[in-house]
């Protein structure tokens, strides 16, 4: 059996490396694919159209730093801030603290690459 045409917020995440919780919020903006239906498990979406969706969302300038993903780090942080109840940080803010994360290994000389290694 293939790829399950349809999926949810656990898959997604699995997918992309991100909390159940990060996929919410990143369903919450308007470009985000419409969910196809619903249910008691939560939503469900076309895995193609998520797939399209990640595409652009992974490849957006600024996203990478020298092989360093400073916008998934921010994700990270985001998800581990909001798992300890400490900060709910919105997609605008984890743009914003992915600039910084980039600037910050800039900084300290990391250039990313295999291990993130100077």
């Amino acid at each position: 059996m293939g790829e399950p045409w349809l999926v949810g917020s656990g898959e997604i995440g699995e997918r992309l490396g991100l909390s159940r919780r990060r996929v919410q919020q990143l369903a919450e903006r308007d470009d985000f694919p419409t969910p196809f239906a619903g249910s008691r498990m939560g939503r469900i979406r076309w895995r193609q159209e998520v797939e399209i969706w990640t595409a652009g969302w992974r490849g957006r300038a600024g996203d990478r730093c020298d092989g360093v993903d400073c916008r998934q780090l921010a994700g990270w942080i985001a998800d581990c801030l909001a798992a300890h109840g400490l900060a709910f940080i919105e997609d605008d803010e984890i743009e914003e603290l992915g600039g910084v994360l980039r600037q910050l290994l800039s900084a300290a000389g990391i250039r990313g690459g295999a291990g993130c290694s100077g």
